[in-house]
């Protein structure tokens, strides 16, 4: 269970301050998604913030099928590095994977503690730019899913129309020639 705490987050605040013992109901899951080994040659994944959480599953899932040979892309954007939630881990199942698992990072702003030439990654709100250097082109045998904060929704993909419903496709996604067959929202 991962959950970030956000200073104005209703639900993460009382999440933060409960103590063993209590209890906290929670419904679903709610497949929204299933996932098949080697049904898309490539993956794109572009994840926000604690966007990242249903792309780390999806990540898990190929990547420790040895029978999948799915290539996944990840493109995860956050304010800061030290908002980058399973950094470690990530770059493990890289190191682990590099045939078959690129992350790239990036973010809105460095520290100051983070000298420039020390970060290797890119700065700024995931881009048009971004997206043809890191994530795979449109076309058949490829698949892109996106989540993250509203705001970045509608940037790259558009919102979702409900929990279980797609919505129309807008967005940079749209404007680079993807569809909504090859385009998932979590």
């Amino acid at each position: 269970l991962m959950i970030k705490v956000y200073p104005n987050g209703k639900m993460s605040q009382h999440i933060d301050k409960m103590k063993v013992g209590d209890c906290l109901m929670v419904k679903g899951p709610l497949q929204k998604f299933v996932y098949q080994p080697n049904s898309k040659k490539q993956m794109g994944l572009i994840a926000g913030g604690t966007g990242l959480t249903p792309m780390y599953q999806l990540i898990r899932k190929v990547l420790d099928n040895p029978d999948d040979k799915t290539k996944i892309s990840l493109l995860y954007a956050n304010v800061t590095p030290d908002d980058i939630m399973l950094r470690e881990e990530l770059e493990q199942l890289q190191a682990k994977h590099p045939d078959r698992f690129n992350v790239h990072f990036t973010v809105d702003r460095l520290l100051p503690e983070t000298p420039k030439q020390e970060w290797k990654h890119d700065v700024g709100h995931v881009t048009r730019d971004m997206i043809n250097k890191y994530i795979p082109a449109s076309g058949p045998d490829t698949w892109v899913a996106v989540c993250g904060p509203p705001g970045f929704m509608n940037l790259l993909s558009g919102q979702k129309e409900s929990p279980m419903k797609q919505g129309e496709l807008t967005g940079i996604l749209k404007e680079m020639g993807y569809t909504s067959d090859n385009v998932f929202k979590y």
